[in-house]
This record gives structure tokens, C-alpha cells and sequence, in this order.
């Protein structure tokens, strides 16, 4: 008789990166534009009229024939549309990187993404502007406002900030050209995250997971990286039930796809690409945005809706375990960009009255004081539909020693 599954396992970036795995943001533009002079293309392209049509991506018009572009697009020829592959978003980070304080913020790609959806959706930006003239006013216009969570290295370099974001949006909104571009920068990720995974990883993976469960648990990853569809390590380990990536895979294609076919003998099987997407919590404003906000397609849970319409084999919607009675998150940092999944998990398995058990890994002092602060912010939400006051709930689990800090052992 099988064991029952009585354990949940959450995975965030951290554990991947606990395995090994080179998947911070910051990793991948490193290798994205260590080749490149990122500062000329900034330059130039301000010094050019506002994107129209998809002009911004063109930079042989601006006379940029950098050979190194050809990291952008697998065509070894240099001289055959090198910038092919590039997007806006390649456009932003770039300059993410040139005008934010040198930390972690440069790199948050959710957030930013946010706050220049917010600034494109606005009614009075969406049909775009027709001079540089008309963006530097604007820019001037939004520096009170927008990217106040940020470092910059001056206040000249915020306002130029963002006259850049808005030089390279400018007319994206109406001709959908965000969401292209989004899905080829997803798909460019993706391709990152396959490049570092190796045996050594999956093993890694396996071993760690091996400690991290106890009888039998189902595995929710939010990384795009191991799956037992296609890592048999995986998928031999008889502790691990059933396993889902909610935000897809970076092996999604055609090869990933033969190779999960083999192993599951469904044919019909159609991968999930990698997904980002914003939060539903709006950091700046502090609240959720309404189902009516124009940029609420770009949130997580509406992508993985999409994604999950077009795929027929289920990876995204995961199925909670009613016989659950312990979660353990390893790598997540519990940030309010992921509150919906954690929300569904507190519900169906009632945090507030049951006995379940919360087990929280954390990496030094610092990272675990991060942690409270973000899990007291969850309950601050959730304590709204228990009817139960955060700070109550917070002391209950402790004082019944149903929470339980952990520190990853080095």
C-alpha cells in the first residue's frame, strides 16, 4: 500500500540555486550582454525618433552592426538579422542596468515590468507619442510617481530612465506588441535556464529533495527547470507523487517535447513555456488590481489561465492533497507576487483551524527576519477571509509550533 501524501514541497528560485543551477536574472544578462556595449545602443537610440512599428528593434537602421549581436538569434552569420531575436525587453534591461543603483533592484523583472505596464496602459500614453520633445516632457511629468522603489544614480538618471522606457513602448499598446515581445523574452529565458541544467544538477536536485521529504510529498516548483517528465532521476525517486511547474518549462520544445512523449507514452502531450507575468498586488499602490485594470492579462494567474486552455496535458494546475498536514517551502522568498498560490493552500487545507504544519528554509539571519516580515504580509491578506487577525494567527502557529524556521544547512 502506498504511503498517503501527507507533504507539500514549494520550490523557489533559491533551491535551484542551492543545486547549482545559475538561474538569477542576473546570471542571465550577464550572458545576454556581457559582449555588447549596451551604453551605444541606449545612446543612439534616444538620440533617434520614438519607436514606431517596431523601429527600436531595428538597430541596423541606427547603423549598430556590432557583430557581437549575433548572442541574440542562433544564425551563426553575424550579417543575417543579428538583431532578430532582440525585444524590448532586452531594450529595458539594458538600461535597468545603466541608470539603477548597482543591487538586486535592477535585475527584479517582475516589478519593473509592472510599473512600465502601468505607465504604457495609462489612456493618455497608449497612442504613443510622435517626438522625443513630447517624451522628455512626459518623463519629466511621471519622476514623482513611477519607479519610487528603485535606487538611481540620480535624479537626471531617473528622468532619463524613463524617457527611455518610454522612447521604446512608445505605439506597442494598440498593435499587441508587448505581448509579442514578452513571449519572445519568455522563450529567450527559457533557452538560458535549458543551457545550465546538467546530470550533475538533477542529481543535486534529487539528493536534496530526498532530505527535504520526510514519507511522500507532491513537489510545487515555481522554477521552469527539473521535471520528472523529462529528468528519470526524478521521476524514479518513489517519495515524490506528483510534481507541477506552475509557471511552465524551459525544455518546451520540439526536442523536450519527444523526450516528455517517451516518458509518458501520450502523444498528444504539448509543453508549457515559460511564463512570467506581474502580481495581481500592486507594490506601489498596495492593493490588488481589479479584473478591469488594463494590464490585469499581464498577471500570472490570467497567463497561466491562457497557458493552461492550450495545453492539454495538465503540468500548471496543481491539485492539493485534502491529507496534507505539513508545507514545506525551500528557495521561496513568500514575496505577495506568488500570495494567490499560497492563498489557495492556506484555504483548502485551513491554516487558521487545522493542524497544519508550516516548515520555512531559510539561508542566514537576514533571510529568515525577510521571511517573517513577508509571511506576517501574506496573513495580513489572508487573515481578511478566515476572519482572523494576522498577528493572532502569526502567534497561534507559533505558540502550537505548527511554524518552524529551518536554516539550510551550508
Amino acid at each position: 500500500m502506498e504511503n498517503t501524501v501527507n507533504q507539500l514541497v514549494i520550490l523557489g528560485n533559491g533551491f535551484d540555486l542551492n543545486c547549482g543551477l545559475h538561474s538569477k536574472y542576473d546570471d542571465f544578462f550577464h550572458e545576454r550582454f556581457e559582449k555588447i556595449d549596451t551604453d551605444e545602443v541606449i545612446d543612439v537610440l534616444l538620440n533617434h525618433k520614438p519607436n514606431n512599428n517596431g523601429s527600436a528593434l531595428n538597430l541596423k537602421v541606427y547603423g549598430i552592426k556590432d557583430p557581437q549581436f549575433r548572442t541574440f538569434t542562433n544564425n551563426p552569420d553575424p550579417e543575417c538579422n543579428y538583431e532578430d531575436k532582440l525585444t524590448y525587453f532586452d531594450l529595458l534591461f539594458m538600461a535597468t542596468e545603466r541608470y539603477m543603483s548597482l543591487d538586486s533592484s535592477w535585475s527584479n523583472v517582475e516589478q519593473i515590468l509592472q510599473e512600465v505596464l502601468h505607465i504604457m496602459y495609462d489612456p493618455n500614453n497608449q497612442a504613443g507619442f510622435d517626438t522625443s520633445e513630447e517624451i522628455a516632457m512626459k518623463a519629466v511629468e511621471l519622476k514623482d510617481t513611477c519607479f519610487n522603489n528603485y535606487k538611481f544614480n540620480s535624479e537626471e538618471d531617473k528622468i532619463e530612465f524613463i524617457t527611455f522606457v518610454l522612447h521604446i513602448f512608445n505605439k506597442t499598446v494598440e498593435d499587441k506588441n508587448i505581448e509579442k515581445s514578452l513571449k519572445k523574452f519568455e522563450e529567450t529565458f527559457g533557452r538560458f535556464i535549458s543551457s545550465q541544467i546538467s546530470d550533475e544538477y538533477i542529481s543535486k536536485v534529487d539528493n536534496e529533495l530526498n532530505k527535504l521529504i520526510d514519507e511522500k510529498a507532491d513537489v510545487l516548483s515555481f522554477n521552469y527547470s527539473a521535471t520528472p517528465l523529462l529528468d528519470f532521476q526524478l521521476r524514479d525517486n518513489s517519495k515524490i507523487s506528483e510534481w507541477y511547474n506552475v509557471h511552465g518549462l524551459a525544455r518546451w520544445d520540439q526536442l523536450a517535447r519527444k523526450a516528455a512523449v517517451r516518458m509518458v507514452h501520450d502523444n498528444s502531450i504539448k509543453l508549457p513555456r515559460p511564463i512570467f507575468g506581474i502580481s495581481r498586488y500592486d507594490q506601489t499602490k498596495k492593493e490588488f488590481l481589479s479584473v478591469n485594470d488594463p494590464i490585469h492579462h499581464f498577471t500570472k494567474g490570467d497567463r497561466r489561465e491562457e497557458a493552461i486552455k492550450e495545453t492539454p496535458y495538465n503540468f500548471l494546475e496543481y491539485q492539493i492533497s485534502p491529507e496534507v498536514n505539513k508545507v514545506t517551502v525551500f528557495g521561496h522568498s513568500l514575496g505577495m507576487t506568488d500570495y494567490d498560490y499560497f492563498k489557495k493552500i492556506f484555504q483548502k487545507l485551513d491554516l487558521a483551524n487545522s493542524k497544519l504544519q508550516l516548515e520555512i528554509y531559510y539561508l542566514n539571519e537576514v533571510d529568515r527576519q525577510n521571511k517573517i516580515e513577508a509571511l506576517q504580509q501574506m496573513f495580513n491578506e489572508y487573515g481578511h477571509d478566515a476572519a482572523i487577525n494576522s498577528r493572532d494567527l502569526y502567534n497561534k502557529l507559533v505558540n502550537e509550533k505548527r511554524l518552524v524556521f529551518k536554516a539550510i544547512e551550508k
